[in-house]
Protein backbone atom coordinates (compact mmCIF):
# COMPACT_ATOMS: atom_id res chain seq x y z
CA UNK A 1 0.00 0.00 0.00
CA UNK A 2 1.14 3.68 -0.94
CA UNK A 3 0.47 6.73 1.26
CA UNK A 4 1.30 9.97 0.39
CA UNK A 5 2.22 13.07 2.67
CA UNK A 6 2.58 16.21 1.42
CA UNK A 7 5.30 17.71 3.82
CA UNK A 8 5.81 20.99 6.00
CA UNK A 9 8.14 22.52 3.52
CA UNK A 10 5.42 22.37 0.64
CA UNK A 11 3.60 24.65 2.99
CA UNK A 12 6.22 27.07 4.21
CA UNK A 13 8.18 27.43 0.93
CA UNK A 14 5.58 26.16 -1.64
CA UNK A 15 5.89 23.16 -4.03
CA UNK A 16 5.46 20.15 -3.20
CA UNK A 17 6.93 17.71 -0.82
CA UNK A 18 6.03 14.06 -0.96
CA UNK A 19 6.79 10.64 0.96
CA UNK A 20 5.68 7.45 -0.19
CA UNK A 21 4.92 4.67 2.48
CA UNK A 22 4.40 1.08 0.60
CA UNK A 23 3.91 -2.50 2.28
CA UNK A 24 4.17 -5.55 0.54
CA UNK A 25 4.17 -9.02 2.26
CA UNK A 26 7.09 -11.30 1.58
CA UNK A 27 7.31 -14.84 1.86
CA UNK A 28 4.25 -16.80 1.26
CA UNK A 29 2.19 -14.63 -1.28
CA UNK A 30 -1.58 -14.98 -0.05
CA UNK A 31 -4.38 -13.19 -0.45
CA UNK A 32 -4.79 -12.57 3.20
CA UNK A 33 -0.69 -11.36 3.32
CA UNK A 34 -1.65 -8.51 0.43
CA UNK A 35 -5.17 -8.02 2.68
CA UNK A 36 -2.89 -7.32 5.88
CA UNK A 37 -0.46 -5.07 3.93
CA UNK A 38 -2.76 -3.03 2.42
CA UNK A 39 -4.21 -2.00 5.95
CA UNK A 40 -0.67 -1.16 7.55
CA UNK A 41 -0.31 2.29 6.86
CA UNK A 42 -3.17 5.09 7.60
CA UNK A 43 -3.46 8.62 8.20
CA UNK A 44 -2.97 9.80 12.11
CA UNK A 45 -3.61 12.80 13.36
CA UNK A 46 0.22 13.88 13.19
CA UNK A 47 1.53 12.42 9.73
CA UNK A 48 1.49 9.02 8.35
CA UNK A 49 1.37 5.79 10.50
CA UNK A 50 2.55 2.21 9.44
CA UNK A 51 2.08 -0.81 11.68
CA UNK A 52 3.88 -3.63 10.16
CA UNK A 53 3.89 -7.66 11.34
CA UNK A 54 6.09 -9.70 9.44
CA UNK A 55 7.20 -10.87 7.26
CA UNK A 56 6.80 -7.71 4.92
CA UNK A 57 9.01 -5.72 3.16
CA UNK A 58 9.00 -1.44 3.98
CA UNK A 59 9.94 1.07 1.36
CA UNK A 60 9.82 4.56 1.90
CA UNK A 61 10.29 6.79 -0.95
CA UNK A 62 10.70 10.58 -0.93
CA UNK A 63 12.03 12.84 -4.14
CA UNK A 64 15.73 12.42 -2.21
CA UNK A 65 15.70 8.72 -2.23
CA UNK A 66 14.21 5.74 -1.49
CA UNK A 67 14.85 3.14 1.80
CA UNK A 68 13.84 -0.29 2.04
CA UNK A 69 13.53 -2.14 5.40
CA UNK A 70 12.22 -6.16 6.21
CA UNK A 71 10.80 -7.46 8.84
CA UNK A 72 11.09 -11.18 9.49
CA UNK A 73 8.00 -13.57 10.67
CA UNK A 74 7.25 -13.11 13.64
CA UNK A 75 8.80 -9.06 13.96
CA UNK A 76 6.78 -6.14 14.14
CA UNK A 77 7.41 -2.72 13.92
CA UNK A 78 5.91 1.09 14.03
CA UNK A 79 7.37 3.78 10.97
CA UNK A 80 5.92 7.20 11.48
CA UNK A 81 6.01 10.13 9.50
CA UNK A 82 5.41 13.17 12.02
CA UNK A 83 6.32 16.85 9.84
CA UNK A 84 9.44 16.02 8.41
CA UNK A 85 10.89 13.00 10.72
CA UNK A 86 10.47 9.71 9.74
CA UNK A 87 10.38 7.45 13.47
CA UNK A 88 10.97 3.67 13.55
CA UNK A 89 10.30 1.51 16.46
CA UNK A 90 10.52 -2.04 17.25
CA UNK A 91 6.89 -3.49 19.08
Amino acid sequence: MARQYDGLGSHLFGGSSMVSFMVRPSGEQTQAAYDKATKACSQSPKGILCRIEGPAELTVQTKGGEAKGDAAAGESAEVELQKAAILCRDL
